[in-house]
């Protein structure tokens, strides 16, 4: 690999790394007295009462966008790539100094994220001033386009004009294109004549954390993991409406098949989440902490059954078969992937009989189950390597020069 120094490879991510705020000790007793209010009407069934917006502060942030980061700059490692490495989040370019010598690496998450009105972030319109003015090279990898269930914004042509003129030239930058799933590929398609290809999330390639999983069924009932968002409006008003019926649920599974379920936190405010399952009754134990931590408990369930996509792809990546309870589109999208899409339910009609029937079907069937995944993530695997080495390449045609 060529290596004309000082070349950076900029890990561009939602979350590419930790925010350097830090909670104070006033504000975690003002975060204890919130969770307290909102579990005592929680228990007097004022369950409207609740709102994520309570629990967003400068030190929150989401554990699945920060795992892809360090997915990219794990692979940059077993590709042999000695360039030097800086992480910037979304919004950040002003402030690591580009030039021309640079690769920026836009690392998975929902990139493209319209709102209702089709409009995107204001940060796209930066990013694209950034690249255009310092001519660095810029490969999108693994990245999704977000979009809700129930809004109709799925289709590129729904997008306000000005922000459609902005990804057709951001992608008309890119010395190559890369996506999560089929949707983000036929939205990207839609713009243009734009070559994009479907990797899979990065996260999924996270490398496999201790020994080799025991095929046999869990005779001391099974480790079933649990994720629920609590950081927007829709996962909220779910929470609200069904977070008592969800955890009587938990309950007679854990009744019935001695289960031990271990919650997995990936945003801050899910704290309370997992306390109102406590309150409820049931027994289960908190998990959290960076990226390596937590696929060392994602490694030793039986299954998962997450709300939060990337508590399901970090899931997987461990080998261990996930049940997604989906609100966005892009569930749907990784669950296709992988070839498993029985096994992703839409959260607004979730039914109870169809989930108690899944979780059998995986417990019963663990050794098929975990070999299915296993192959299929090793055949996505290659197209991802090759991805990261083509990004970094000198030998990768650079953007095109912006007059």
């Amino acid at each position: 690999m060529k290596n004309v120094s000082p070349s950076r490879i900029i890990i561009y991510g939602a979350v590419s790394r930790p925010p350097s705020d830090s909670p104070r000790a006033l504000d975690k007793i003002k975060q204890l007295i919130h969770r307290a209010i909102d579990r005592f009407a929680i228990k007097l069934n004022f369950h409207q009462r609740i709102d994520y917006k309570n629990y967003e502060r400068r030190w929150t942030y989401n554990r699945g966008d920060l795992a892809i980061a360090d997915s990219v700059q794990e692979t940059l490692k077993k590709i042999g790539c000695t360039l030097p490495a800086v992480r910037a989040n979304w919004g950040e370019l002003s402030e690591v100094g580009l030039t021309d010598l640079d690769t920026v690496i836009v690392a998975g998450s929902g990139y493209i994220h319209p709102d209702k009105t089709g409009n995107l972030h204001a940060r796209i319109f930066s990013d694209y001033h950034a690249f255009a003015k310092y001519q660095c090279r810029v490969a999108l990898i693994g990245i999704g386009v977000n979009v809700l269930l129930d809004w109709d914004r799925s289709k590129a042509t729904h997008l306000a004009p000005d922000s459609r003129d902005v990804l057709e030239k951001i992608f008309q930058l890119c010395s190559s294109i890369t996506v999560r799933d089929e949707q983000s590929q036929k939205f990207i398609q839609q713009l243009g004549n734009h070559p994009t290809s479907i990797i899979g999330d990065p996260a999924l390639f996270l490398s496999e954390q201790g020994s080799e999983h025991n095929d046999k069924k869990p005779d001391s009932g099974p480790r079933i993991g649990l994720s629920i968002p609590f950081h927007g409006t829709e996962p909220t008003e779910w929470i609200r409406d069904n977070i008592k019926s969800f955890v009587e649920f938990l309950r007679k599974i854990q009744k019935s098949k001695k289960a031990r379920f271990e919650y997995f936190l990936h945003y801050d405010s899910e704290r309370l989440v997992y306390e109102v399952m406590r309150d409820y009754g049931l027994d289960v134990t908190l998990r959290e902490g960076d990226t390596q931590t937590l696929l060392r408990h994602y490694h030793d369930l039986d299954l998962h059954i997450g709300g939060m996509l990337h508590s399901c792809i970090m899931a997987s990546s461990q080998r261990i078969p996930t049940i997604a309870l989906a609100y966005d589109a892009k569930h749907f999208g990784f669950f296709k992937l992988l070839e498993r899409e029985e096994f992703c339910v839409y959260n607004q009609s979730l039914d109870y009989s169809n989930l108690h029937s899944l979780i059998d079907k995986i417990i019963n069937n663990l050794p098929t189950q975990r070999q299915k995944l296993d192959k299929k993530i090793k055949q996505l695997e290659t197209g991802y390597r090759e991805a990261i080495s083509n990004a970094v390449s000198m030998e990768t045609p650079a953007i095109a020069r912006v007059h």
